[in-house]
């Protein structure tokens, strides 16, 4: 337990040393030292200083300055927290005493050295003299006390802007850690969702006794998570590698629906390693396929395709289809282009954008958001020509 109070004794004066407080004293020991220098020289101009004892005075009057200034320090700064109306009769009444307290060391010297030092003169001890020197070193410890006072506004002022500091920094890490979770959330949804759908198209094809068109279906499908699984944890990656990701989940499809699908990609090679959100395009394939292979009569192509303008990447994914017949709204889990559009805004937030587009022939899910790349030492030249 004494270990901990002295602890606890030991950071209390490492935070009460502080810069300001410190620069406080130091303008203190100034003021004395330029006050009693001032005060030393009048009275060798006015020949006053006759004897040793009168110079011994000058340092003793300093050090008991130090002293009574170091005592202020404790009331001001107890004083300091209260409220005007009771703080600053408090500190008045303090440099009172202090003042005070000088008054009667100063005589009390004096005295003191009389039978010390021959020839030593007690100075006139008159009720208006020392109400005279009474009220300048009332002035004097009045200035300690501002400088004291401005010092511990001035340290807490900056307490306090660190600790809002400190405050914002925790928040923005919270905010951090929030969002990834949220990101880490949203894309592990679309895992299932997607495994609903290709398992319920494997269960048609056993069904229906294709049973190699379901075993290549299941290799395919397996291929794909594998290939999902290999991918980087961190919340974008290389526009390639998405590329090559849906172009796995396609493969999937191609087994289910066979020529039916055609499949057209158009990805400038400059843009291969502008970084998207990881498993962006998927969800708006897979909505393609469900939505729109669904309702098309015969063969369906699908386009995804990648440009930059202005300095966003413009990502597409259209599917067109010459005929077209009415069927029921397809009925799923409901959550492929609302989470993608929940994961842009948690990313980029107004700096990225889905939007859908019903075309002649079809649809288009467009994804625009800020370009950059993966490797910068490679494309910074790139990047500001696209910017």
């Amino acid at each position: 337990m004494a270990r901990q109070g002295g602890e606890r004794t030991m950071m209390r004066w490492n935070r009460d040393r502080s810069p300001e407080l410190r620069l406080a004293f130091q303008l203190s020991m100034i003021l004395w030292l330029a006050s009693s220098t001032v005060v030393t020289l009048g009275a060798i101009f006015f020949g006053q200083m006759h004897t040793v004892s009168a110079y011994l005075i000058v340092p003793i009057t300093v050090c008991t300055a130090a002293a009574i200034t170091t005592l202020l320090f404790g009331p001001v700064r107890l004083l300091q927290k209260r409220r005007a109306i009771v703080a600053v009769p408090a500190i008045i009444v303090t440099i009172a005493l202090a003042a005070t307290l000088q008054t009667a060391a100063d005589y009390g010297t004096q005295a003191l050295f009389v039978p010390i030092f021959p020839g030593h003169v007690m100075p006139d001890t008159n009720p208006k003299l020392l109400l005279i020197t009474w009220t300048i070193y009332f002035a004097l410890y009045t200035c300690n006390a501002a400088l004291l006072w401005l010092s511990f506004v001035a340290h807490l002022s900056k307490t306090r802007e660190i600790a809002l500091t400190q405050t914002k920094l925790d928040l923005a890490i919270a905010d951090a850690r929030s969002a990834q979770a949220e990101l880490k959330m949203l894309r592990l949804q679309l895992d299932p969702h997607f495994m609903v759908n290709s398992l319920s198209a494997i269960s048609t094809l056993a069904i229906t006794n294709d049973e190699r068109a379901a075993a290549e279906m299941a290799d395919s499908l397996a291929d794909f998570l594998r290939f999902s699984l290999e991918q980087s944890d961190g919340t974008e990656q290389p526009l390639i590698d998405e590329i090559a990701l849906t172009t796995a989940y396609l493969s999937v499809e191609k087994i289910r629906f066979g020529d039916r699908i055609r499949v057209e990609l158009d990805c400038p090679e400059e843009l291969g390693q502008a970084l998207i959100p990881n498993f962006i395009l998927q969800p708006l394939v897979e909505n393609a396929m469900k939505h729109g292979f669904n309702s098309a009569m015969g063969e369906m192509s699908l386009r995804i395709a990648a440009r930059a303008v202005d300095g966003h990447l413009i990502l597409t994914v259209d599917d067109h289809a010459q005929e077209r017949r009415a069927v029921p709204a397809a009925q799923g889990l409901g959550i492929g282009l609302a989470n993608t559009r929940e994961r842009l805004e948690t990313l980029y937030g107004s700096d990225a954008v889905l939007i859908t587009i019903a075309l002649k022939e079809g649809f288009r899910s467009e994804i625009r958001l800020p370009v950059k790349f993966a490797i910068h030492d490679s494309n910074d030249a790139r990047a500001k020509e696209l910017a």
